[in-house]
């Protein structure tokens, strides 16, 4: 029986079809929690500053919802790698960063194995590490990457500099934009990091207000 089929003969069967692939997503989200706490946190931390960046860019409520499920789902292709190359301090081996540069198929992989290809962007979730100058992982340059790829793509890089990790230490605001500024239009859509900036200036701002206050 086809989905078509089943909304026209059962009114309000999409309820339910949209609500058990909601239901699909909060249980890889918590299959990744167990697996990987930093990812977990991460991922959603990229989806809300998605969100905002989303709002800056005029995108519709509609299409919003599939790119902020794919901004949260972006790295689910993780849970297909050990914790312990996630985790390791130093260089990684050429094996071991094929390994871990995998991880963007994988999350294709799993998308498509639980039937949720439709209900993201894959291109979000194959293609978050490419770079304008086609220097990411599978060499696709600018007129090649949608919006939503370039607006996490910033996204990406600014949560992964703010917070330590295991291999690096955390970076200041002001640290993080001369890097994302110094390669605008090699790595990062100018635009987009224009509005993150303008964006952390405004929260900064209401901040300063709620203290003074």
């Amino acid at each position: 029986m086809s989905l078509v089929y089943m909304k026209r003969s059962y009114p309000g069967i999409e309820n339910v079809v949209e609500a058990d692939k909601e239901d699909m997503c909060l249980f890889l989200m918590r299959k990744l929690w167990s697996h990987h706490r930093e990812t977990y946190f991460h991922s959603v931390r990229v989806s809300a500053l998605c969100a905002k960046l989303f709002d800056l860019y005029g995108i519709s409520r509609e299409k919003q919802e599939t790119l902020l499920r794919s901004a949260l789902l972006h790295d689910i292709g993780k849970l297909q790698i050990d914790k312990a190359l996630l985790d390791k301090r130093g260089l990684l081996s050429k094996e071991e960063w094929n390994m871990l540069k995998g991880h963007c198929r994988n999350g294709t992989g799993i998308l498509k194995a639980e039937r949720l290809k439709d209900f993201v962007d894959m291109e979000i979730i194959l293609y978050h590490h490419e770079n304008l100058d086609g220097s990411g992982y599978y060499g696709l340059k600018q007129g090649n990457l949608s919006l939503g790829v370039k607006i996490i793509r910033v996204a990406d890089s600014y949560d992964a500099m703010i917070h330590p990790r295991v291999y690096s230490r955390a970076k200041s605001a002001d640290e993080i934009f001369d890097e994302l500024q110094r390669l605008s239009g090699v790595h990062y859509d100018g635009d987009v990091v224009d509005a993150l900036y303008q964006l952390n200036r405004l929260v900064k701002k209401l901040e300063s207000q709620e203290a003074t206050s």
